[in-house]
């Protein structure tokens, strides 16, 4: 996210959606950006001054359109509308979500969303969606793709520690994602 995002020095407005219990929001406040944080749940004693949260269902935001140069979405979209978190059950949920994704990006704005593209086996089947190639094009028809990066979780050991991270991938395994760059066009 901060390779994608610094690649883009017109950014300044950044609304993180799902991002309560994440540091991101706050590190991307301190990094100077101003910063919105919409999520279902309110994240206690999170204080930056340029960092605004707002708590609301994201399909019941009230965030004006066109307002943010970047919307960034981390392993958060796949979850929605389902009814797992408080929010509401909500066929195609992630349909609905890029174009709100859309509306609230100002045009030429930049998306920075992350997407799992596991096979759907696992305990979360019900409870979440998988993106394959011809789903992440259907979601993502809207935007210009500027990156889409398959990444995949590894693991190794640094001295005594074994720590988790993703690297760059040609092959889809049990624990990928797609990291999606995207552009809302601009109309003339």
């Amino acid at each position: 996210v901060f390779f994608q995002i610094s690649r883009f020095p017109e950014i300044k407005s950044v609304l993180d959606v799902g991002g309560a219990f994440s540091l991101l929001p706050t590190q991307l406040a301190t990094l100077g950006y101003k910063v919105t944080s919409l999520d279902l749940n309110e994240c206690p004693d999170v204080y930056h001054p340029n960092l605004r949260e707002v708590i609301s269902d994201f399909f019941d935001n009230r965030l004006s359109d066109n307002s943010f140069d970047c919307v960034i979405s981390i392993s958060v979209i796949e979850h929605m509308g389902f009814g797992v978190f408080g929010d509401k059950v909500i066929p195609d949920a992630d349909l609905r979500a890029f174009e709100i994704v859309h509306r609230l990006l100002k045009p030429g704005g930049v998306a920075i969303i992350s997407l799992p593209v596991v096979e759907a086996t696992s305990p979360w089947r019900n409870r979440i969606t998988y993106f394959s190639k011809d789903r992440v094009a259907l979601v993502t028809k809207q935007f210009e793709v500027l990156d889409q990066r398959l990444l995949s979780r590894q693991s190794g050991y640094v001295k005594d520690a074994e720590i988790e991270y993703f690297n760059p991938s040609d092959q889809i395994n049990n624990l990928s994602v797609y990291l999606l760059t995207l552009k809302k066009p601009v109309v003339s």
